[in-house]
């Protein structure tokens, strides 16, 4: 099966992995969304802090102006997420008042990958920075995808961001991360394609023996930070975690 255009590896792997994965993101085509993907997982699919959140939360979330980087700041803390442009629009005056925020991409299949968070903070200490991400099933068509969010997944453990030179650095995401997949009765899978997807894309993986052949595939729609610390008030620990959804599809 020829491989459109659109369909070619996302720009910003700027690696030998870029050449070795499958094509995973469409372009300028329509994309099939098989469940509403608005809840943040992080009580379900995500993670679950270690540290307990607190009860209050103090203040809203700020978004600043973007440039090439992402900058939130909260009432406690500034965090900048570099090589990551928002989305204006997508992000102004959502989730006001909560621990989790949503920040959403100003092109399509930006990924938080090898780069630097930084953090200002006067009032908290001890802070950590961990990084996850959640796998979903996709299905391609010559173009437009059908994204399985409501389905199965795969969420990556936490990861502890390293901190040198006075910033969190992000690792390079690799294949293993982006294949990663838990183990599905192909039938079990097949079923839910022609009940979420219909009959045009189950034709495509009808004769599958794995999720990961042809036309199918995995792919990462949501990355996650969390940033944990103690305030230096009172010393309760303090969480916050920026999901930052990654569109397959145009």
């Amino acid at each position: 099966m020829k491989i459109p255009l659109c369909l070619q590896p996302l720009k910003l792997l700027k690696s030998s992995l870029a050449i070795i994965l499958p094509v995973l993101y469409a372009c300028n085509q329509p994309v099939s969304n098989s469940g509403n993907n608005d809840t943040i997982p992080v009580t379900a699919t995500a993670p679950i802090a270690e540290v307990p959140v607190a009860s209050e939360v103090t203040g809203a979330a700020e978004r600043v102006a973007p440039d090439t980087n992402t900058t939130v700041r909260f009432p406690e803390f500034t965090i900048t997420v570099e090589g990551y442009a928002d989305d204006e629009q997508a992000l102004a005056g959502e989730d006001t008042g909560k621990d989790t925020i949503h920040i959403y991409p100003e092109e399509i299949g930006q990924f938080i990958t090898n780069t630097r968070v930084l953090i200002e903070s006067d009032s908290l200490s001890d802070i950590q920075v961990d990084f996850s991400f959640r796998n979903v099933p996709i299905i391609m068509n010559e173009g437009p995808v059908c994204v399985m969010n409501d389905w199965k997944s795969f969420v990556a453990e936490w990861e502890l961001l390293p901190f040198l030179n006075g910033n969190y650095r992000f690792r390079e995401l690799t294949e293993k991360d982006m294949s990663q997949f838990p183990t599905t009765d192909i039938g079990e899978w097949k079923a839910r394609v022609k009940q979420q997807c219909g009959q045009e894309y189950f034709d495509i993986i009808k004769d599958n023996k794995a999720i990961r052949e042809g036309s199918s595939d995995v792919a990462i729609d949501e990355m996650y930070i969390r940033v944990r610390a103690r305030r230096k008030s009172d010393g309760s620990a303090y969480v916050r975690i920026l999901q930052f959804s990654i569109p397959i599809g145009c």
